[in-house]
């Protein structure tokens, strides 16, 4: 009777993928965006800080 060889799953090769893909979207952003790069980054620098804001009221009121 053969014994059947279970392949492991290779976590570096997944990450190190993910990385190259990472780089490869950070790099084409801007040519994707355009224009609307100075837009998107803002926004989401404004939802950031509004973000940090709630959650600093929130830890307040939590302390308090």
């Amino acid at each position: 009777m053969k014994k059947v060889a279970v392949k492991k799953f290779d976590m570096s090769a997944a990450v190190s993928n993910l990385a190259v893909f990472t780089a490869v979207v950070v790099v084409s952003l801007p040519l994707m965006l355009g224009d609307q790069l100075v837009v998107v980054v803002s926004r989401v620098a404004y939802e950031g800080s509004s973000l940090i804001q709630d959650l600093a009221n929130s830890l307040v009121g939590l302390f308090s």
